[in-house]
């Protein structure tokens, strides 16, 4: 590759033949054009050699192209992954999280906390000889459950409760043939509903909707026969 040394400033290739692979000797003056190149190559080079670690460590924000923010402005401009503790956005007290890795059951069902708009979408695939007779009962028990109440509350906690059959037209339903959309005003609220096996003292759990389980449970496939997926609201059109 050629390039026009005649004016710039000095190469320092002393600890290796970044520059000498690309023609260029000690004392060597680039401009400012190829000096950005071999800047890059040169860094690249310093990598493989000396491990990410080590060259991060002596790398510094000029080293980059003058078009790039520094390191620190980028950060600054990511949200932060650590939430206060209680806030919908925390990945430290999901559902899924052992008893004994999270907070009391007290706290951890609570109607406050981790407030905000979570929705918990259900879909049955049912055992072949199931009726549709049986569905309905089953969409009516299911629906049942928006009118359940936490012990000594005058109103319900479950913000509302939507039910369908399966009519889409993309052909990737895998088998699935009804449909339910919960939302609830808090992960608390969520935790509250779903109990068992996450939330097993009976004191932090719907008990109408552990019969539910029980009595659905029996009429679903046996490989695949429910799927669950819950989200809190982060962005909406």
């Amino acid at each position: 590759m050629s390039a026009d040394l005649s004016a710039g400033v000095p190469v320092d290739i002393s600890d290796g033949p970044g520059g000498a692979a690309l023609g260029i000797t000690p004392g060597d003056r680039i401009g400012p054009t190829f000096l950005e190149f071999f800047t890059m190559y040169d860094s690249r080079r310093r990598l493989l050699k000396a491990g990410a670690g080590s060259m991060l460590a002596c790398l510094s924000t000029t080293a980059a192209p003058a078009s790039l923010p520094p390191t620190s402005a980028v950060s600054d401009s990511l949200p932060s992954r650590t939430a206060a503790p209680g806030s919908l956005s925390s990945t430290t007290a999901a559902a899924g999280t052992p008893a004994s890795a999270r907070e009391p059951d007290a706290v951890f069902t609570s109607d406050a906390y981790q407030p905000g708009l979570l929705l918990h979408i259900v879909l049955f695939k049912y055992k072949a000889e199931v009726t549709a007779e049986q569905k309905l009962e089953v969409q009516r028990r299911f629906l049942a459950l928006g009118g359940s109440k936490r012990a000594g509350a005058a109103s319900a906690y479950i913000l509302s409760i939507t039910s369908g059959s399966q009519n889409s037209l993309e052909g990737v339903g895998q088998g699935y043939e009804q449909g339910y959309t919960v939302a609830f005003k808090s992960a608390g609220d969520r935790n509250y509903y779903v109990g068992k096996p996450v939330v097993t003292d009976q004191a932090y759990f719907d008990s109408r909707h552990d019969e539910f389980k029980a009595y659905v449970g029996p009429l679903l496939a046996p490989q695949g026969g429910v799927l669950v997926f819950d989200y809190a609201v982060e962005a909406q059109a």
